[in-house]
């Protein structure tokens, strides 16, 4: 009666760890605790893969090893692209670099949101544009809330957004709120 018992539990927990997997799979939410978390919410219709780069000593230049890399699933809905930084890290400026996918087009962006401990910035689409500033691969249209993606004559395909001042004061703002000053 006991080995029946334990059975039924045994097959009971299967079932339910099953199904939960499947859930975790279709949904993405943006941790609160860990130290720095970038999560942008955009319509992004190809598959592609997002990277945010980041340093700490604030200037423009970037180690590929100083990089979060997201593969994005191509949808028309919007969705949040969660980029989660290692604990010990403070960037004190990001760069985006917006796929590598020429098919993509363009990503449509909603809003994004800046996380360290637990102070959090949520920026609307027309502050994430005045955030960022485009290569020659990438030209914004602020009307839309759009990104556009292009080839550029002579130059390999790496759209990249670079970090504007506003963007370096909103995370010392962020910095500053989570510290308590």
């Amino acid at each position: 009666m006991k080995s029946t018992i334990l059975s039924l539990a045994t097959i009971l927990v299967l079932f339910t760890s099953c199904k939960d997997d499947k859930k975790s799979e279709t949904e993405v939410v943006a941790p609160t605790d860990l130290p720095f978390t970038i999560t942008v919410n955009a319509i992004v219709e190809k598959d592609d893969t997002f990277q945010i780069f980041f340093n700490e000593d604030g200037k423009e230049s970037y180690a590929p090893e100083d990089a979060i890399t997201v593969n994005v699933t191509g949808k028309p809905q919007a969705q949040d692209i969660v980029f989660v930084l290692p604990e010990e890290i403070t960037p004190m400026s990001l760069r985006f670099d917006v796929g590598a996918n020429k098919e993509l087009g363009q990503v449509k962006v909603n809003g994004f949101t800046l996380n360290y401990l637990d102070a959090t910035f949520n920026g609307t689409s027309a502050q994430f544009f005045k955030s960022f500033y485009p290569n020659d691969n990438a030209e914004f249209d602020v009307v839309n809330n759009t990104i556009k993606l292009k080839s550029a004559e002579g130059k390999p395909y790496d759209p990249i957004l670079g970090a504007t001042v506003d963007l370096k004061t909103e995370m010392t703002k962020l910095y500053n709120k989570a510290q308590g000053k």
